[in-house]
């Protein structure tokens, strides 16, 4: 959401009650509320801690509102409020999503101002007119959306990093075949992945549900030319690597054993 710096306040209201108004909710979880329609049985309201802002003769009545009259209820947060209950009636009406806050114009205002505003949460702070700041917004916002670029190489040539496959983080290897073409993953054996802190190569398990997202500590495993994808194994906390894909007719099963492989390189944005 971008804002001006000057206006701040009277914008990011507008805006923040205009969407609430159609059902968004910005940087907010979904109320700990559980709420379960039943045939019969009437209504059954339980909370579990003394609540702050609801009783039960508030719930008993906004249910009944909703002609809601067999159900099952139990508030878990002691803060929830009537908004609260009603967002979890119309859950399918009501989306939770993360907002960027982006104060441009900040060569207008104050530098107290302005120190006050960059350290709100969820903000960012730029100026178009000075060129000030910009390239935090865009690094942010690639940190907010959680997404990696995967770079692909063949086999003994250097990864071209002019193109990448931009895929979220904690993408399965199985994402990425997706992506390039949706039979690769039909016949893929098995991917190796390097890079990170020691920049070690290492296989990662035939299973394409392998996590793309790890670091220096995928376990090796030996190569095999079953086609089953059974393993889920997880990687962790990987910043930098590379992968290789290999498809590969089985030499077994009277195939010619031709191998096409497929590098793949990983990196934060």
């Amino acid at each position: 959401m971008v804002l001006d710096a000057t206006k701040r306040a009277e914008q990011r209201a507008l805006l923040e009650a205009e969407l609430e108004s159609v059902g968004i909710r910005l940087n907010r979880e979904p109320p700990n509320i559980y709420l379960k329609a039943k045939k019969a049985g009437g209504m059954k309201i339980n909370f579990q801690s003394p609540p702050k802002y609801l009783d039960e003769k508030m719930v008993y009545n906004i249910l009944r509102d909703y002609k809601m009259l067999n159900c099952e209820v139990l508030v878990r947060d002691e803060n929830a409020t009537v908004d609260d209950f009603i967002d979890v009636i119309m859950k399918d009406h009501r989306k939770y999503i993360k907002c960027l806050y982006v104060y441009n114009k900040i060569d207008s205002v104050s530098l107290d101002f302005l120190d006050k505003l960059a350290r709100e949460p969820n903000t960012c702070v730029m100026s178009c007119e000075l060129d000030l700041g910009i390239e935090d917004v865009v690094e942010r916002c690639w940190k907010e959306l959680q997404l990696m670029r995967v770079y692909t190489k063949r086999k003994g040539v250097d990864p071209d990093f002019s193109e990448a496959l931009i895929v979220r983080k904690n993408s399965t290897i199985e994402d990425v075949c997706d992506q390039i073409h949706r039979t690769l993953k039909d016949n893929f054996k098995y991917a190796l992945v390097w890079g990170g802190e020691r920049d070690r190569k290492r296989n990662t398990p035939r299973g394409h549900n392998a996590y793309l997202s790890c670091r220096n500590n995928l376990p090796p495993s030996p190569l095999s030319l079953s086609s089953t994808f059974d393993n889920t194994w997880k990687i962790k906390d990987l910043d930098l690597g590379t992968a290789v894909l290999q498809n590969s007719r089985d030499r077994r099963k009277g195939g010619e054993g031709v191998c096409r492989y497929l590098t793949l390189r990983l990196g934060n944005l």
